[in-house]
């Protein structure tokens, strides 16, 4: 059962019902956690905004999604992992078992495999990693404009994470398999 409300369009504010008509028409459908995330207008305004820069940036979706997905597990979010699961496999970005091996922090490409290493460092070390890190990226081809989206896709995984876990929205999409 949901510890917060999750908005309904008959209840947002125009700005909301806005917002949710866009992700809508992006989707196919409101997730849960955008209803619970739309009890702050403005944080889920933001949430949308930097979302879509970081899609318009040079990761591209099939590594953002390892990112999240890979960040998701980590954090312990389920709704998330399964959320990005479908989202990965639809948008034919992944296959289901590239979505578990990310949760992983496992990839058989060597680059993204540098990718999920990376992203297991920062956050077992909450951003302090050291130089070698950084260098096993540039070393792959990734710049510092990467290394950026990097943390801006787990930073506003983590923010998602945060709202799924603290008001548990109800999961609707297929639940996925425990790593």
């Amino acid at each position: 059962m949901p510890r917060m409300r999750q908005i309904e369009v008959e209840q947002a504010s125009g700005l909301v019902r806005n917002l949710f008509g866009k992700v809508e028409k992006s989707l196919g459908l409101i997730p849960n956690m955008f209803r619970c995330m739309a009890n702050s207008t403005m944080g889920f305004d933001g949430f949308l905004k930097l979302n879509a820069s970081l899609m318009a940036g040079k990761l591209g979706g099939r590594l953002q999604k390892l990112v999240i997905l890979a960040t998701s597990e980590f954090n312990g979010c389920e709704y998330c992992a399964a959320a990005h699961t479908k989202m990965a496999q639809d948008g034919n970005l992944l296959t289901a078992q590239e979505c578990l091996d990310a949760r992983r922090f496992q990839a058989a490409d060597p680059k993204e495999a540098a990718i999920l290493g990376f992203v297991r460092h920062v956050l077992e070390t909450k951003g302090n990693v050291p130089d070698e890190d950084l260098e096993t990226l540039r070393n792959k081809g990734f710049g510092d404009e990467e290394i950026v989206e990097i943390l801006g896709t787990m930073a506003l995984a983590t923010y998602t994470n945060y709202i799924s876990s603290v008001g548990q929205p109800n999961l609707d999409f297929p639940e996925t398999p425990r790593v």
